[in-house]
């Protein structure tokens, strides 16, 4: 259960970081958008988990 949770929340922040992302320019950008990157492929991994291991 608390799998799920993290990978909604990471899910969650990824969707804040993109959007922070869209409103930002230049090097705050790309940060953004390498954290969205980073916490989706995080919620990824846990997914693939709680599917393999249910």
């Amino acid at each position: 259960m608390f799998d799920q949770i993290d990978a909604a929340y990471y899910r969650q922040r990824a969707c804040e970081e993109r959007d922070r992302a869209r409103r930002a320019a230049g090097k705050l950008a790309e940060r953004c958008r390498q954290r969205a990157a980073t916490y989706e492929a995080k919620a990824a991994a846990l997914t693939a988990f709680i599917l393999g291991s249910g």
